[in-house]
């Protein structure tokens, strides 16, 4: 299945679908996710999933080191000229880097099974204070889908609750929580939740 949705997240980059691929700036994901003051003490980081690069290029440019995870070569070439360096499998990741792992539209692309072991290795890369902020998805009342096709679309839906979960088969610990948010262009709910060491 990580083949499959590798190569399929492959044809999006190639073919800049922008249906797919997230534009969003420095700004909105620092709102959403409350991380302004974090901002003043973070060094090194991890984005996560680069989208089409536009929030990796500011966060380069406000003067932070960057690196990325993303399941596929051709997104982390499109910013390759800004960053440290590109991981495809968070198992790869180094010990004790990070001050911050941004985690932005994601979790509604991957597995549970996926979710656990990124935050696993995301612990692993955090230096001792550092945090993981990540966004999530929900739809109450929402039928469960973990199908391929719900990871290509960004229907994985998770609650509070089964994040709360996950989490706790890591050993991270929760730090906050943010949201609910809610737009009125969708029936979903976002949420956000920092992880610590």
């Amino acid at each position: 299945m990580q083949k499959e949705l590798s190569d399929w997240w492959e044809e999006q980059h190639k073919n800049n679908v922008r249906l797919w691929l997230s534009g969003y700036s420095k700004e909105q994901v620092v709102d959403f996710l409350e991380l302004e003051e974090h901002l003043k003490v973070t060094d090194d980081m991890l984005n996560v999933g680069v989208g089409t690069g536009l929030c990796t290029r500011e966060f380069f440019l406000f003067g932070i080191n960057i690196d990325v995870l993303d399941i596929c070569d051709e997104a982390i070439r499109k910013v390759s000229d800004v960053i440290t360096t590109g991981y495809l499998k968070a198992e790869e990741l180094p010990t004790n880097v990070y001050d911050l792992v941004v985690s932005h539209l994601v979790a509604q692309h991957i597995s549970d099974e996926e979710l656990l072991l990124q935050i696993i290795c995301f612990l692993r890369a955090l230096k001792p204070n550092g945090i993981i902020a990540m966004q999530f998805v929900d739809c109450e009342g929402a039928p469960r889908d973990y199908s391929v096709e719900a990871q290509r679309k960004g229907g994985v839906l998770r609650s509070k609750k089964e994040v709360e979960n996950i989490i706790s088969k890591t050993n991270g610990k929760i730090l906050k929580w943010i949201g609910p948010k809610r737009f009125s262009h969708t029936p979903t709910i976002w949420y956000g939740v920092y992880i610590g060491k």
